[in-house]
């Protein structure tokens, strides 16, 4: 029984001695730092090896674009003056017509009779001028004839010292010269002219009153909207279709607000069409509206451009684009250097030696970039490799810090 008491004692001694010996060297273990960091503030720098890119503007794809239709910049209504009987619809939907073309005619045979009769009284009112003038002039000519007689009878006589048959050719020929001069102050020919010129102005009002009766196109375009047909009745100030002039023409799209923003307060933005993706034109932007549709909660958009070649028609359609290819390019990071906590995102960003948490918006992902909408500029340095381990402010040895941006900077290995 002794002796197993005293062995029992015996192991009781060399597990205390055991425990005293690790203590103690933990003791020695902890008291070596604080000496190191009484050295200098580069060995209290933590060993971690990271890698680290440069923050630089990359293309995030083709410029972002919108789908819009394509109509007439100015459109002209075409109205009947006068109602009546469609007699002809000379115009269809989509042709193309020319200022003065005949679009639609109506009955008009009661005006057609006035017009006829008001030519007929003007036809007969110019005959009868045309009399009148050469009765006129033929009167003048024998008053003219009848002077130049008596003048010459009357030298001839005095020359014979005729006394009394010289008075009585004095007489005559004074009697021929007031009537030539009467001829010469009062026109025949003047109530026939006016005749003439009334008769004119009948038959322009006449012709007049025809133009409601036959509806020609204002001005050069395309008709649409054309419901008539022949024999249909038509009151007075009936719209009968439409003139596009498409000599100019509006591109229309309907934009989300994130497209809203893209177009911001820019004055034009270039498009093109499905057939010819690689010739762009310019646009003016002439509205932009600030306020949604109720309904569809889109935002109008109009655009203004030259179409002088006619070669965009009505209802087609073409790409907007609402960037450049510039602004595509944007401040992007390496996909990797993203962290998570909950919905937010960060980066640690190296600030000398010492790497800062960094909050971060996010934008789009393009391969093994992620574009960078705020929290960072171009220039800034991230931490793309080993930032598990880090924390904020966290001081780095600069000499286990790889810089992928760099081609020259040499591998932890080769610092080492």
């Amino acid at each position: 029984m002794r002796e197993i008491i005293q062995r029992a004692t015996g192991r009781q001694t060399r597990r205390a001695a055991i425990v005293l010996l690790a203590a103690a060297t933990i003791a020695s273990g902890c008291s070596e730092p604080s000496v190191t960091a009484d050295n200098g503030d580069s060995e209290a720098a933590a060993q971690v090896t990271v890698q680290v890119a440069t923050v630089a503007a990359r293309s995030m794809g083709d410029p972002r674009e919108q789908i819009a239709e394509v109509s007439a910049a100015v459109k002209l209504e075409v109205i009947a003056k006068s109602g009546g009987k469609v007699t002809a619809v000379r115009a269809r939907n989509g042709e193309q017509v020319k200022k003065g073309d005949v679009l639609v005619e109506f009955d008009a045979r009661g005006a057609l009779l006035e017009r006829e009769r008001a030519a007929l009284a003007y036809e007969r009112a110019k005959e009868s001028l045309a009399s009148s003038m050469a009765e006129a002039k033929l009167s003048r000519q024998k008053a003219v004839d009848t002077v130049k007689q008596l003048e010459n009878q009357l030298k001839q006589q005095m020359r014979e010292a005729d006394t009394l048959p010289a008075e009585e050719t004095r007489r005559n020929l004074q009697a021929a010269q007031m009537q030539l001069e009467a001829l010469e102050a009062v026109s025949p020919v003047t109530e026939a002219q006016s005749q003439v010129d009334s008769a004119r102005l009948t038959l322009q009002s006449m012709e007049l009153a025809l133009e409601p009766y036959i509806i020609k196109a204002p001005s050069d375009g395309i008709m649409s909207d054309m419901t008539l047909q022949e024999g249909m009745e038509l009151n007075p100030g009936t719209s009968i279709g439409t003139l596009q002039k498409l000599d100019r023409i509006k591109l229309k799209a309907q934009l989300a607000e994130h497209a809203l923003q893209l177009v911001g307060s820019k004055q034009a933005l270039m498009y093109y069409t499905f057939e010819e993706p690689g010739e762009l034109k310019k646009a003016q932007v002439v509205y932009l509206g600030q306020l949604p549709d109720p309904v569809t909660k889109l935002y109008p958009l109009e655009l203004e451009a030259g179409n002088s070649d006619g070669s965009l028609k009505a209802g087609a359609r073409v790409h907007v684009q609402l960037t450049t290819a510039e602004e595509e390019n944007v401040a992007a990071v390496p996909f990797l250097s993203i962290m998570r906590e909950g919905e937010s995102a960060f980066v640690y960003r190296l600030d000398g030696n010492t790497v800062r948490k960094q909050p971060v918006a996010l934008g789009r992902v393009k391969e093994t970039y992620q574009e960078v909408l705020s929290g960072l500029e171009q220039g800034d340095r991230v931490v793309v490799s080993g930032q598990q381990t880090l924390e904020d402010g966290q001081q780095l040895d600069l000499k286990l810090v790889e810089d992928l941006s760099s081609p020259a900077s040499p591998s932890p290995t080769e610092s080492e």
